[in-house]
């Protein structure tokens, strides 16, 4: 196919699902006549008003969602369900093309929500495909009044572990939103119960996590400790008792012997140097973990 003429377009919409705009090829000196007759042509076809994409690229969901921000002009940003994907949120299905824009600008596009915003700033802004796009925590923010318990939940805790966010990072976030936001109350429940968890590794150390925090204090996640001249990372310590808990899945056990070697050798030059280390593993009953931690560690204060 000969397209030439549009040559300086085929870098432009490689990133953009093969789409570009009208003022996009207006910067690059191509004419509407132009691309009137490209069209003709077969070369490009329309999208969506004063949107094109290169005959070559398959029509997608994204190209769809790119070719309505485009249209949509350079203050909108792909949001709520459609920004999801990007950040792979967990259990947000994506329903239809969202896009949000400064409050005050009207827009209208066929097949396309548009929410208008007064409080998106820069920091809400990221860029996934190419595309202005909302944070991860910002999208979160956004579509938490749509979810609620147990599935609000474990957005928020595949998050922490896809390392999107942290509870107190959104908290922070929502602190900057006006008090009478609409449905953040449970959110914010939801981020209380999450506090000082940072980035788990796993579903199973936010298990034990949790239960840990329920019955003891004091302890530091994720803890790096200096001993002989070697780092060691901790998933959970008292640095004060010198107490190391492990958390140990399968794999642990079962992906190789090579694994236990290490875990073992570990074990030793801690041991060596006054650590007690406990592991703590995925069958193990909440009561059972707390009678491996109650003998060397004090109960949390009951009344606290």
């Amino acid at each position: 196919m000969r397209c030439t003429p549009l040559q300086p377009l085929v870098a432009i919409s490689a990133g953009q699902f093969g789409t570009f705009s009208l003022k996009q090829a207006a910067e690059v000196g191509i004419s509407r006549d132009a691309l009137r007759k490209a069209a003709a042509r077969g070369w490009v076809r329309p999208v969506r008003r004063g949107v094109y994409a290169f005959a070559g690229a398959a029509p997608t969901r994204w190209q769809a969602v790119y070719a309505a921000a485009l249209a949509a002009g350079p203050s909108a940003v792909i949001s709520h369900t459609s920004a999801a994907p990007i950040h792979t949120l967990y259990g947000v299905v994506p329903d239809g093309i969202e896009l949000t824009v400064p409050y005050g600008e009207a827009r209208r596009l066929e097949g396309v929500r548009i929410h208008r915003s007064t409080t998106l700033q820069p920091d809400d802004v990221a860029f996934g495909y190419g595309a202005a796009v909302t944070s991860a925590v910002r999208t979160l923010i956004d579509l938490a009044p749509r979810f609620h318990e147990p599935l609000l939940g474990k957005i928020v805790d595949e998050g922490a572990i896809s390392h999107l966010w942290t509870a107190e990072i959104v908290m922070a976030r929502i602190g900057r939103l006006p008090k009478e936001a609409p449905g953040l109350a449970e959110l914010r429940s939801v981020l209380m119960a999450r506090t000082g968890e940072g980035h788990p590794d796993s579903v199973l150390e936010q298990r034990i996590m949790r239960i840990v925090k329920r019955h003891f204090s004091g302890f530091q996640l994720h803890a790096q400790v200096t001993i002989g001249g070697e780092v060691f990372i901790m998933d959970i310590a008292w640095l004060d008792l010198k107490i190391d808990v492990e958390i140990d899945g399968l794999a642990v056990r079962t992906t190789s012997l090579s694994k236990l070697d290490h875990v073992l050798r570990r074990d030793n030059k801690l041991r060596r140097h006054g650590w007690r280390v406990v592991h703590l593993t995925a069958s193990m009953t909440e009561a059972e973990i707390v009678a491996e931690l109650v003998p060397y560690i004090p109960r949390r204060n009951s009344a606290a």
